[in-house]
């Protein structure tokens, strides 16, 4: 195995950091094997790197591969998106990190209205006034009665968009890492 290999197979590993250990292996030993499997075939360096792509290209692949696999949100996952994006390029300087943070903003901001919902019609319950926790439109303030289901209306409704924003990321980032599909070609 020439020397170029390694340093391939090095630069993918970088870039693929954010996954976990175990993913990163196994991403790793498959783009070997095929390395391995088109230099049998009789195949030179150059058409070999030609056939995968710069390793930025097909650590974006396996990137958006990684993401899409579950569309649920956790922190790792934010994690490999922004890696993606760094690798993504310019086009979407500015499309992934609106999406991806209004997606995220939108969610909490969905479970704290209607968290606050419920804190402001519990301590009307009991008898507590909790004037930092109140819907109010200019001089008119909803009463704790009303408040619980508008503040979990909105809740919902801003959750929902969270999850349409967040969506519309996981769409980006499969039509970005079309990569990938190179080396299971």
């Amino acid at each position: 195995m020439g020397n170029w290999v390694n340093d391939y197979l090095e630069k993918i590993e970088k870039y693929l950091r954010p996954l976990p250990a175990g993913e990163r292996v196994d991403i790793t030993a498959e783009i070997k094997s095929e390395i391995m499997e088109l230099q049998a075939a009789g195949k030179t360096p150059e058409e070999i790197l030609n056939r995968l792509g710069t390793p930025e290209e097909l650590a974006k692949g396996y990137l958006g591969g990684a993401i899409l696999k579950d569309p649920a949100f956790t922190f790792r996952k934010l994690g490999a998106i922004l890696a993606f994006y760094s690798l993504a390029g310019a086009a979407w300087l500015f499309v992934l990190p609106v999406t991806s943070v209004l997606g995220v903003s939108f969610m909490f901001s969905g479970v704290a209205a209607a968290v606050a919902g419920i804190i402001q019609f519990a301590a009307h319950l009991l008898g507590i006034e909790l004037p930092w926790v109140c819907m109010q439109w200019g001089d008119y303030a909803l009463p704790p009665e009303l408040a619980l289901p508008c503040a979990i209306a909105i809740g919902a409704l801003l959750f929902l968009a969270g999850r349409l924003c967040w969506g519309l990321t996981l769409k980006i980032i499969g039509k970005l890492s079309s990569a990938r599909a190179k080396i299971q070609n």
